[in-house]
């Protein structure tokens, strides 16, 4: 049964409801681990440098980094405002299509794509306890999350739309794990921070809605200030869900 589909354990979420994880059959974890060097090879050139879910990289260490370059911004005389964002079901909501799209624009190895998408596309059975249901046959959208390469895919997915934002927005600096993104937007006064967080606000929901992507009510800016609740007020009134909160 594990061989031809993917069984889906049934969790619960730490925020209600439950959530699945993938079981993959054996054969195919270990060829994963096996054939590993072309997306070595492709990471190394595609990258996106403030990408901390790569081998290597920390998120502990990239937040500390965040909040070193904050310090450092406001003792120069810089306001600052650290935008959280917040991405409604990642794994679920990439569209197949797309990311062959994206795998091709970005040079990303069709043969090892092709070996993924034949167990991410796989028939699908729920498991709940001992009880295992029907299978699910068509997927148009998702891949596995628990899967050795859904970060990799994850990365080709969003990798052009990141580093477009990082070079259209040299005042946000960017920082990337999976599909939560962070970014300190700076200014010099009030109004000008406000308006350089807002522009990289829109361009962010435009990037993701082309990516089939919905930015989720979790999203934050922190701290609580003039500026975060005068950005808030700007980006809900457009539809894009975000919140101030305190640090």
């Amino acid at each position: 049964l594990q061989a031809m589909t993917n069984i889906m354990a049934t969790l619960p979420n730490k925020c209600g409801g439950t959530r699945t994880v993938a079981i993959a059959a054996t054969i195919y974890r270990l060829l994963m681990e096996l054939d590993n060097e072309e997306i070595a090879g492709y990471e190394k050139l595609n990258v996106f440098s403030g990408d901390s879910a790569t081998a290597g990289a920390s998120a502990l260490r990239a937040a500390e980094d965040r909040a070193l370059e904050a310090e450092l911004e406001s003792h120069e005389g810089q306001l600052t405002i650290t935008m959280l964002w917040d991405i409604k079901k990642f794994f679920d909501s990439i569209d197949i299509a797309t990311l062959v799209a994206e795998a091709e624009a970005t040079g990303f190895p069709l043969r090892q794509l092709a070996l993924s998408l034949s167990v991410h596309l796989a028939p699908r059975r729920l498991k709940l306890g001992t009880a295992v249901g029907n299978p699910i046959l068509q997927l148009g959208r998702s891949i596995l999350a628990g899967c050795k390469r859904s970060t990799h895919l994850a990365r080709v997915y969003t990798v052009r739309a990141v580093k477009e934002l990082d070079k259209e927005h040299p005042e946000v600096s960017i920082g990337q794990h999976v599909d939560d993104i962070s970014n300190l937007a700076k200014g010099r006064t009030e109004d000008e921070l406000v308006g350089r967080a807002v522009k990289y606000g829109i361009h962010f929901s435009s990037l993701m809605k082309a990516l089939h992507m919905d930015i989720s009510g979790k999203s934050v800016i922190v701290p609580l200030s003039a500026a975060a609740k005068r950005t808030v007020k700007i980006l809900t009134g457009l539809g894009i869900p975000i919140k101030a909160e305190q640090a």
